[in-house]
């Protein structure tokens, strides 16, 4: 019974889990083979639940990457369509702020066209110049940049005191362009450090693309 029981368990916490139960777990404190059998059966089921809940954030994902690309082809005005897409930005990284820069004209510098979210009438109204500040600096590159912390990161910035009263400290951003050429920035911002990783930037570089 020592034996048959433990192996009875798991041999039925298996048939749950084949059935799509993820949650199932066993408990089986000796630390003999069947206890290291109970541990792997527990970190497999774990591995299943997490890898199930990644596969639902990308349906979920791409699914409102769609259903955004729609919303944006739709739009006829310039400000709608800009307000539009820091909205969603916002939503889909469930960000505090969302922001887009864009150049002006044909010269290098890029202003602030849309926001939502709360930020203050100097970060609202910023004006920068390529290779200038965090915008600036992915309009030289072209290439997203991931910010966990920026006071710390960028403790020489010309923007840091404009930072400071936004209360905000990590950051994703990334470029659009158009014809190979950056026309502008889109970014999120939140006042938790360390906020974003690589799967936040990959997912605002494809909102991006839309944009």
């Amino acid at each position: 019974r020592r034996l048959t029981n433990p192996v009875r368990t798991l041999a039925e916490a298996a048939n749950r889990v084949a059935t799509g139960d993820r949650t199932t777990r066993v408990t089986h404190a000796s630390r003999d083979e069947i206890g290291q059998l109970a541990g792997a059966f527990n970190a497999m089921t774990e591995s299943l639940e997490a890898d199930e809940a990644a596969i639902r954030r990308k349906m979920t994902e791409t699914r409102t990457l769609y259903e955004v690309a729609q919303e944006i082809s739709a739009q006829v005005d310039l400000e709608p369509t800009l307000q539009l897409i820091v909205e969603r930005a916002r939503d889909l990284l469930d960000a505090e702020v969302g922001l887009l820069a864009l150049r002006q004209g044909e010269t290098d510098t890029f202003a602030i066209q849309a926001f939502s979210g709360r930020v203050p009438e100097a970060l609202a109204t910023l004006h920068t110049r390529v290779g200038e500040g965090l915008v600036g600096r992915v309009a030289a590159s072209g290439q997203p940049i991931i910010v966990r912390d920026y006071l710390a990161e960028f403790p020489d910035s010309p923007f840091r005191h404009i930072v400071e009263e936004s209360g905000h400290r990590s950051l994703v951003a990334v470029p659009l362009r158009a014809r190979d050429v950056v026309t502008g920035v889109l970014l999120v911002t939140s006042t938790a450090t360390g906020q974003f990783d690589d799967e936040d930037r990959q997912l605002l570089s494809a909102l991006a693309d839309h944009a």
